[in-house]
């Protein structure tokens, strides 16, 4: 086989990875219930496509150079630029369609807010999750009614969580990293290894919760009640913004006014 042949078995390869790329972006929309037209549109263009390939590669060799040679590369140039458009158009509909789910579970999530019900906040944690699965963290959770629930590892970074309820809810791993959670119930929650970084606690109810492990560097705790906690330490404390006004159980009150009395003091900009 020639130089030419040789040449138009490249082009076919990278039509049958076009056909893959585009079959794998509309992959999606059959899951996802996606309207038929743009399925079957995409199997119509994976069908023209693999025809020409086909053709192509068994039929070069009768064709020959001249008008057959020009026709393959024409046939070829106007699929080609037919799948860059319809590459285009799958991302745009994916884009529209993620925006559209974003403002759903958002909006479900508000239409939850204050009820208190455990199938209130079951709704809410299917929520949570499928927000994260398109990497939103910064979820408004105000005044949300999460007793008991599992939000173990989810992201919650950035969130406004502000006087939601989380009595004995399960929070290993989750990520509060910045969240606004000022008076927030976390009573009985359990917050091992949870990342508290620059988290906003203020007023916060702690009592009983267990944070072993948690890192609670640069976090915000004025005015929050640290009592009867589990697994709390003065290393931990030690990393915090400020404690101003700050429940402590008598021990570590005692230890953090003498290794780091700096804490207890009005933080600046407050």
């Amino acid at each position: 086989m020639g130089s030419g042949s040789g040449m138009i078995l490249i082009i076919a390869s990278a039509a049958a990875v076009g056909i893959l790329l585009f079959v794998l972006l509309m992959y999606r929309y059959v899951r996802r219930g996606s309207p038929r037209a743009a399925v079957l549109s995409s199997l119509l263009f994976g069908a023209a496509l693999s025809g020409v390939a086909g053709f192509t590669v068994i039929q070069y060799d009768q064709i020959g150079a001249g008008l057959g040679q020009q026709l393959i590369f024409e046939s070829y140039g106007m699929l080609l630029d037919l799948l860059v458009i319809g590459v285009f158009l799958v991302a745009l509909f994916e884009w529209r369609m993620r925006r559209r789910d974003i403002e759903r579970y958002h909006d479900e999530i508000d239409d939850l807010r204050g009820w208190r019900s455990p199938l209130a906040s079951h709704r809410i944690r299917g929520s949570i999750l499928r927000l994260n699965r398109r990497q939103v963290s910064r979820i408004d959770l105000t005044r949300c009614y999460l007793r008991n629930m599992n939000l173990s590892s989810m992201d919650l970074s950035g969130a406004r969580i502000v006087g939601t309820d989380f009595q004995n809810a399960y929070l290993s791993r989750t990520m509060f990293r910045e969240a606004d959670l000022q008076g927030a119930d976390l009573r009985h929650a359990f917050l091992w290894r949870a990342d508290l970084r620059k988290a906003t606690l203020w007023s916060a109810n702690m009592k009983d919760a267990t944070l072993e492990g948690a890192d609670l560097s640069r976090a915000l705790l004025k005015d929050a009640d640290l009592t009867q906690t589990r697994g709390l330490t003065l290393d931990q404390l030690a990393k915090v913004r400020t404690l101003h006004h700050a429940k402590l159980d008598p021990e570590l009150a005692a230890a953090v006014a003498a290794h780091h009395p700096e804490l207890l003091e009005e933080p600046e900009g407050s």
